[in-house]
């Protein structure tokens, strides 16, 4: 059940017992709706702590059918075509999600296996700690990560992509720029430990890093060919860390993704995503 949930439905048995303790003598609180005060705090404190620190699970281990086979190509149609950047950060619409999905991978991702996406596990994110408050995440990254050309993945990209999205730099537009308003600052410890300090306290701010939108972009790129290079469907430009590296764009007709999976280290049960737009 939600924090929120379980909150709402506790609300009226909290303020009974207040004013029974309130109104009464020393005398222990008769139980309310069949709990007692011990239990009804005991359970709000649960609730509150699974919610504000949350337990990495183990990694995604998909069980694969015997008689399946790796290889071979999935066709995918695209019904929105208007792909007016391959920035997601500045596209709006969902025509580039599906185009690019599979080049970037995430710091954090709701666990796949969970219909209700209420669990998260790490992507290039080993491990996380929470500060009492939530005001404090502090994640530990994998050491052998690498984007497609072979540069490592590190702290400093974690830092620049989601300093890009919260605060682009003039001439960019981020449509994405509120979900990390909050942000007070990030800090790189080391090349393997990113560190980001909020304004204020947020339970929700782990599913804020979890959406598929909220990718990591190579920042040496960034640097190389300037502040656009995203925004190019070219094979300089699209450089990720996922299972899928880009290949081609053919306007109005396909997107090719080939698998890297030797790069990555995640194994694909296909070797190519054509998609028909």
């Amino acid at each position: 059940m939600k924090f929120g949930k379980l909150l709402a439905l506790m609300l009226p048995l909290v303020l009974v017992m207040v004013l029974a303790v309130a109104c009464g003598d020393d005398e222990p609180a008769a139980p309310v709706g069949g709990i007692t005060a011990a239990e009804l705090q005991a359970a709000v404190a649960t609730a509150a702590a699974t919610v504000a620190t949350p337990v990495p699970v183990a990694p995604v281990q998909f069980i694969v059918p015997p008689f399946a086979k790796y290889g071979g190509v999935v066709n995918v149609f695209v019904d929105d075509p208007n792909i007016s950047t391959w920035d997601i950060m500045q596209e709006g619409g969902g025509g580039i999600f599906h185009g690019s999905g599979g080049i970037n991978s995430g710091l954090i991702q709701f666990d796949p296996r969970d219909e209700t996406s209420s669990f998260i596990i790490g992507d290039l994110a080993t491990g996380w700690e929470t500060s009492d408050r939530a005001d404090q995440f502090t994640f530990s990254l994998r050491q052998d990560a690498l984007f497609h050309d072979g540069h490592p993945v590190t702290s400093e990209d974690i830092k620049f992509s989601f300093d890009r999205t919260a605060s682009p730099p003039e001439g960019l537009v981020s449509t994405r720029a509120n979900f990390y308003s909050g942000i007070a600052s990030i800090d790189v410890p080391d090349d393997y430990t990113v560190k980001f300090t909020l304004d204020s306290p947020d339970v929700a701010f782990l599913a804020s890093l979890a959406v598929p939108l909220a990718i990591i972009w190579p920042k040496h790129i960034n640097d190389e060919l300037g502040i656009h290079a995203f925004e190019i469907p070219g094979v300089k430009n699209q450089i990720g860390s996922g299972p899928f590296k880009f290949k081609e764009f053919v306007i109005a007709e396909r997107i090719v993704l080939n698998e890297i999976r030797v790069i990555t280290g995640q194994a694909c049960h296909f070797s190519m995503r054509e998609l028909a737009i």
